[in-house]
């Protein structure tokens, strides 16, 4: 019953719109998109359109999409968090030495 919110939340990214394959509500409050190559996007409950354009302005900047992620998730205001696939994760590990992104090694289990 609320699907035209997201489809016309979509139209307003032509670029993105043909990579999303389904569109899921959650908690009847906010929106989650699976994308074609198997990214999750966790969308805010409100500014919809103001997160789908900075979504594709990092893609046009950066290539966010193209890499080996798994979710993005763009619920809070102020920041954006990327989960890497355990295979990126695995390397990143090994090429930081095991160093965490604040320089704190991190525990081994």
């Amino acid at each position: 019953r609320r699907a035209a919110e997201i489809n016309k939340a979509l139209e307003n990214v032509p670029e993105l719109r043909p990579r999303v394959r389904a569109a899921f509500l959650v908690s009847d409050r906010r929106w989650d998109l699976q994308l074609e190559n198997g990214i999750s996007i966790h969308l805010p409950e409100e500014n919809i359109e103001a997160a789908l354009t900075d979504l594709v302005e990092m893609d046009e900047e950066n290539g966010l999409l193209s890499r080996d992620i798994v979710a993005i998730d763009m619920r809070l205001e102020d920041r954006v968090t990327v989960r890497l696939s355990d295979e990126t994760a695995e390397e990143r590990k090994v090429m930081t030495n095991g160093n965490s992104r604040s320089g704190k090694k991190e525990r081994q289990t």
